[in-house]
């Protein structure tokens, strides 16, 4: 295996990471979200 050809696998495989990751980040940003949105709607009443 080439250098050039560890060097690709090696990005394929972050992207992998990466993609495999979102799902959660986005879950935890939808969850401040929604904690913000509850904590707003509190400090009105």
């Amino acid at each position: 295996m080439s250098n050039n050809e560890s060097e690709i696998f090696y990005i394929i495989g972050s992207i992998m990471t990466i993609l495999a990751n979102v799902p959660e980040i986005t879950g935890h940003i939808k969850i401040k979200l929604q904690l913000n949105e509850f904590i707003k709607h509190h400090k009105i009443l």
